[in-house]
């Protein structure tokens, strides 16, 4: 008796473990497998526009940087800015001496044409502005007016061609002693 009780349990285990099998487990399963491939198309579907969003992104970059060079480099045709093209955008280097005066934060006259010229040609880029401020010693009254300079950029750029206070940034950088400056990057 106890054998067939048994035999009897084993059979009903094995009948529910069949039914189980097709009626829930199968259907789950067939289910899982079908979300899984749809997965993998939709994830190549988005890695292929992700690709092609990138690959146009760059031609217009590129484009947009090249126009910028180009437009920049002939309207600042001038040796008291140095332009160059960057792997973000294109950078340009203000040569302080020739646009302010001697040891002050005020433009001078001809360094007052030659930064309208130079902040308009920001304005109408229509990109990031970042502001690098160039330092070789941090206790000097040349950090000081480097600073004082680089807000004067800022608060012309602001003031006087309307660019939003939160599209500009400034960095203020510690460099090797003869380095410093003021450069603008456009991104």
């Amino acid at each position: 008796m106890k054998s067939f009780i048994k035999s009897t349990i084993i059979i009903l285990v094995v009948i529910f473990l069949i039914y189980f099998y097709f009626k829930e487990y199968r259907p789950k399963a067939e289910s899982y497998d079908k979300l899984k491939t749809e997965e993998q198309v939709i994830i190549k579907e988005l890695n292929s526009l992700r690709k092609e969003n990138d690959s146009l992104k760059n031609v217009k970059s590129d484009n947009m940087t090249k126009y910028t060079y180009e437009t920049m480099q002939k309207e600042l045709n001038t040796d008291s800015i140095r332009i160059w093209k960057t792997e973000e955008g294109v950078k340009l280097e203000v040569k302080e001496n020739k646009i302010f005066k001697k040891k002050k934060s005020d433009t001078t006259e001809e360094g007052d044409k030659i930064l309208n010229k130079l902040l308009s040609s920001i304005a109408n880029s229509n990109r990031e502005i970042n502001i690098e401020i160039l330092i070789d010693n941090l206790n000097g009254k040349s950090a000081v007016l480097k600073v004082q300079r680089g807000l004067f950029l800022m608060e012309q750029l602001v003031n006087k061609y309307n660019i939003k206070r939160d599209s500009i940034k400034i960095n203020v950088l510690l460099v090797q002693k003869g380095l410093s400056g003021i450069n603008i990057e456009l991104k």
